[in-house]
């Protein structure tokens, strides 16, 4: 063996570079606003769509209120289970998602409610204002609906 047979780099074959798309699947889930990623890695969890993964595909998972982002690679299925890994999470902070503290019948409540209504402000079941961007914009939006209507809080 010569010493350039022994230096010499391997190199990837023509045929194993491919266009990702033909190569994987990427599927999105929209959990339940209840559910939290420690419940995703319950194989259990997925048992009524087990049968559509294969190992080596990928899900990407966010809720409605868009309290995460969760990217997750299939490591091993079968008809009413599968083993998921983390590749990359995003949590977001709870004060971005959650509703207001109170939840008496006369408060207003602030909360996300979708990519459609966006921000709301909802007192009771009335939807006050939808389709506010941040939920800057509604806290600022229900703060000038208060000082307007001389709204005091119940006692």
């Amino acid at each position: 063996m010569t010493e350039e047979n022994k230096t010499a780099v391997k190199k990837l074959g023509a045929s194993g570079l491919k266009n990702a798309e033909f190569e994987r699947i990427v599927w999105t889930c929209k959990p339940s606003n209840d559910v939290e990623i420690k419940d995703l890695l319950e194989p259990a969890f997925w048992a009524n769509v087990a049968a559509k993964l294969r190992i080596g595909h990928q899900i990407e998972a966010v809720p409605p209120d868009q309290s995460f982002f969760v990217r997750l690679l299939v490591v091993g299925c079968d008809r009413l289970w599968a083993k998921v890994i983390v590749l990359q999470k995003v949590q977001i902070h709870k004060d971005r998602v959650s509703e207001s503290p109170s939840k008496k019948k006369e408060d207003f409540v602030v909360k996300f409610n979708g990519p459609k209504d966006k921000w709301v402000v909802l007192r009771g079941t009335d939807k006050l204002v939808k389709g506010k961007d941040s939920r800057e914009e509604a806290d600022a939006w229900l703060a000038d609906h208060k000082k307007e209507t001389k709204w005091q809080p119940p006692s």
